[in-house]
């Protein structure tokens, strides 16, 4: 995991399992969904991924329906040339991302995990998570991403009313998300209809044709 600014987050009891297993586990909750199914939130217990496990795996899973353009600063502008999923301040998903991601990639770059402090800073990543802790510095933190080709998810009340683009929500135990086609098509991201068919609802319409 990359740090910038605040330092790892804390993760407590937090219990992380075996980044393979809860790929497969969660194995993607868009074919999961499409059946009318999606991976339960259930109390702690041997082998059952908690809910920040399966938030991990969508954000991870969210990098393969989301097209970025090749001049966007998470292509051209990174000299690391990886693959940046990010998240704002301290929060302990930022541990479970990591342990998700570790040896995986997306569009063929490796994937980095960054915690950051100031969020200019998270202009050059490909996705931005906001979460609770950052309830109070929404507005300005979105602010300091705007104009840029990173798509941002949140987990908070109205995140899509302020400007986000993904908003996880929890229906029936289970973890699902939201889009907000109006934030998205202010960039030049393009989000795969297959992601939105799945979208425990979608607002707004797709600026451009919506690609499979």
């Amino acid at each position: 995991m990359h740090k910038t600014g605040r330092g790892a987050a804390s993760r407590g009891n937090v219990r992380v399992a075996p980044p393979s297993r809860l790929l497969k586990a969660v194995a993607w909750c868009v074919a999961l969904v499409s059946m009318g199914r999606c991976f339960a939130i259930q109390p702690p217990a041997p082998g059952k991924p908690s809910e920040d496990e399966v938030k991990a795996v969508y954000l991870f899973n969210f990098g393969k329906f989301v097209h970025w353009p090749a001049s966007s600063a998470t292509v051209s502008a990174n000299p690391a040339q990886t693959f940046d999923l990010c998240v704002i301040g301290q929060d302990p998903l930022t541990e479970i991302l990591t342990r998700v991601t570790v040896q995986e990639r997306l569009d063929n770059r490796p994937v980095r995990v960054r915690q950051i402090d100031n969020p200019a800073e998270a202009r050059s990543c490909a996705i931005v998570f906001l979460g609770a802790n950052e309830a109070a510095r929404i507005e300005q933190d979105l602010a300091a991403l705007r104009g840029a080709e990173t798509l941002t998810v949140g987990d908070q009340a109205e995140f899509l009313k302020r400007g986000g683009m993904l908003q996880f929500v929890v229906e029936d135990n289970r973890v699902r998300f939201s889009v907000n086609l109006e934030a998205v098509g202010k960039t030049q991201l393009q989000l795969s209809s297959e992601l939105l068919k799945v979208a425990a609802w979608v607002t707004g319409k797709p600026r451009r044709e919506v690609p499979e």
